[in-house]
């Protein structure tokens, strides 16, 4: 599906418009024996289609860029006149944002000062000038109406030249009209209705309309339609739904609720609602049921439409539920010039789910990053994939810092989801021994600050560079334990929190991973149905 996206799109794709080049001159007053200057419009080869206008939307512009004055002289005191009276009642024309060379005279004309155009001097031979305006749509605009865009070019009383740009009012089919809600302070288990309505904006009815919902992970439907399939969206989930009931052409029409509920794992999720004139259009589709519930339905809206949006219609929800993200260090034992492995990493304790990245796109601006100091007298041999050496866009060897990321096609953190790092560490000067950490970078969200750190130590004989034995748990909470390489003994740190670390067992790096997988699988049995999400565009 395509995402609240987030969340603003500039739309100039369809409907941007190069007027084209203006070819200039004009015969100044009292030399009659010069060639006339004259203003040639290039001829422009397409219609262009004017989507409806809405408030969150770029769209609806019609650019005139590159007039070129190809006459012997200055040009100044002309005007050119944008005229769109054939759309009267269905378009208005607007200047461009902060365009004060241009006056409105109503709501299809538009004046313009040449020598404003550019930047209030006069146009020299060869000299370049810009134009551009809009066209917006007004609420009566009935999709598939046409006409021409009249432009043209005058300098005392003479017309100049003049051109026709011919343009549409975009035939596009439904498009959404209802606004979807954002609510904030909601708890876990509470019941939400997720609503939408549309306008049928075609020259053509149609003889029913298929409806796609995609949720995210920590939402679920609490009643399930009989004419929808329910079924996992990649990694949200959601239900793709057929509605055979007429629309006609310009109508308004509302859904019927979606009754939803928030999960134990909610934190921060949406929802949205996409209706569209074919089932080409659909979003894929698997492991789908039927839902056995009444059907859902259409009635159609009295009042008419609302104020259209391109795209689909969505809500956010943001819950007081917490995530314990709690950053796992090492403490492993070798010999110099031996590699140890340092097994760090950082887990989701719960209760809620965590979303992985917030930027536009998977693995932008990441929530559960961790920062990995190397420990001093130690050289980083060998980095993990999800790890890049400090200043690089690689995972060089030989850095004293290295960031940590999540997997990016990755959307969700699930509670019991343990992300490791394993780090290669060559002991060059074990006098110098000393501890290095592991920190989440982005902490301000997590409910449990006191283990968002901890330490990696690597000694040898059980010793730091000073000769001192190493603090329990690497020296910081949320320390964890480790082992070293092969031929190297393992000393496990002890750790006195309830979500801490691995006690000394002596059972090594297997240990660490067997209870990193047993908390995913003790979560996972009770999250199976859940789906994981990426958002979408």
């Amino acid at each position: 599906m395509p995402r609240s996206m987030p969340r603003h799109a500039l739309r100039a794709g369809s409907t941007a418009v190069a007027v084209g080049l203006l070819t200039l001159g004009a015969t100044p007053a009292g030399h009659a024996d010069e060639v006339p200057q004259t203003l040639e419009f290039s001829d422009y080869g397409r219609t262009v289609e004017v989507e409806p206008y809405a408030e969150d939307s770029y769209s609806n512009t019609l650019d005139a860029t590159s007039a070129v004055n190809k006459g012997s002289q200055e040009l100044k005191d002309f005007t050119v006149t944008i005229d769109a009276s054939a759309f009267r009642g269905q378009l208005r024309l607007v200047a461009l944002t902060g365009m004060s060379a241009c006056v409105s005279k109503n709501e299809s004309l538009l004046v313009c000062d040449g020598e404003k155009l550019n930047d209030g001097k006069p146009v020299p031979p060869g000299g370049l000038v810009d134009v551009g305006f809009r066209l917006r749509t007004l609420p009566a605009a009935r999709a598939g109406f046409s006409g021409e865009v009249r432009i043209s070019a005058e300098k005392d009383g003479a017309v100049l030249g003049k051109t026709g740009i011919k343009a549409a009012v975009a035939d596009l089919g439904p498009v959404m009209d209802r606004e979807g809600q954002n609510v904030v302070g909601a708890k876990p288990g509470a019941a939400l209705s997720a609503r939408t309505g549309f306008t049928q904006f075609s020259a053509s009815g149609l003889d029913g309309v298929y409806v796609g919902v995609t949720l995210t992970q920590g939402l679920s439907f609490t009643k399930e339609f009989s004419n929808c399939e329910y079924g996992s969206m990649g990694s949200d989930h959601g239900a793709r739904c057929h509605i055979e009931t007429p629309v006609e052409p310009g109508r308004a029409y509302d859904l019927d609720d979606f009754p939803l509920k928030l999960d134990s794992t909610a934190r921060h999720d949406e929802w949205h609602i996409s209706v569209y004139g074919a089932n080409s259009s659909y979003p894929p589709i698997s492991h789908t049921h039927r839902g056995d519930g009444p059907e859902l339905r259409l009635t159609e809206r009295a009042s008419g439409s609302g104020t259209l949006k391109l795209g689909d219609t969505s809500g956010s929800v943001r819950t007081d539920n917490i995530a314990d993200r709690e950053v796992l260090g090492a403490t492993v034992d070798g010999k110099a010039g031996q590699t140890v492995r340092a097994k760090i990493g950082v887990r989701n304790n719960g209760p809620a789910v965590v979303e992985q990245w917030t930027g536009s796109e998977p693995g932008e601006d990441g929530t559960t990053d961790v920062k990995v100091t190397v420990p001093p007298g130690t050289t980083a041999v060998d980095i993990p994939d999800l790890c890049r050496a400090e200043g690089t866009s690689g995972n060089e060897a030989g850095h004293r810092i290295y960031w940590c990321n999540q997997p990016v096609d990755d959307g969700y953190f699930d509670v019991g989801q343990l992300t490791p790092y394993d780090f290669g560490l060559r002991i060059d000067k074990p006098s110098a021994l000393a501890p290095g950490s592991v920190k989440l970078t982005n902490p301000s969200d997590d409910g449990h600050g006191e283990n968002n750190t901890a330490a990696i130590i690597v000694t040898v004989n059980g010793k730091l560079g000073n000769g001192s034995s190493p603090a329990p748990a690497g020296g910081s909470p949320g320390g964890s334990g480790g082992t070293s390489a092969a031929g190297g003994a393992g000393t496990p740190a002890q750790d006195p929190a309830p979500h801490g670390p691995m006690a000394a067992t002596g059972a090594g790096p297997l240990a660490w991973y067997a209870a990193g997988a047993a908390a995913v699988l003790a979560v996972g049995a009770t999250l199976f149905t859940a789906a994981r999400r990426r958002r979408t565009s």
